[in-house]
């Protein structure tokens, strides 16, 4: 599943620690990050008892860019909590459509079709842009936390 780009985000903060240092806090506020040289990855994901929580991708480059100064470059990269919703909200309002033609096919049934596809299709929209704005917040979070 590719993510559109329109919902990456990438946020630079500057802080005046060394680079080892604000590595060994960001190892330290979150489970099990995946450590390549100086890129940090958290995967975010759900759980039964936060269930709204976000969903998504968080990596955070470090770079030096002098002796105790650190730059931090975080790319934020949503995901859906569950990817098979992408594909099962489509086919349902495809089968509900099937089955509203198939009773009644009337201008009344079409634009009752068309309302239906708009309003399920923008809340899934919605619910990827809360998704992103809930990333970033938790980003940010952790990012005041090496303050």
């Amino acid at each position: 599943m590719t993510i559109p780009d329109a919902n990456k985000k990438t946020l630079t903060f500057r802080f005046d620690k060394p680079k080892d240092e604000i590595k060994n806090q960001l190892l330290k506020l979150k489970g099990k990050p995946s450590i390549t040289d100086d890129i940090i990855e958290i995967n975010l994901k759900p759980s039964i008892f936060d269930a709204f929580a976000a969903s998504g991708l968080l990596i955070f480059t470090l770079t030096s860019y002098d002796i105790d100064k650190t730059e931090i470059i975080c790319q934020i990269i949503p995901t859906t909590s569950s990817p098979d919703r992408l594909y099962f909200v489509p086919f349902l309002l495809f089968l509900w459509t099937m089955v509203a033609f198939a009773l009644s096919f009337s201008l009344d049934t079409l634009i009752l079709v068309i309302i239906s596809w708009t309003i399920l299709l923008s809340i899934l929209r919605l619910s990827i842009t809360l998704n992103k704005e809930k990333i970033e917040n938790q980003a940010k979070f952790i990012l005041e936390q090496l303050e």
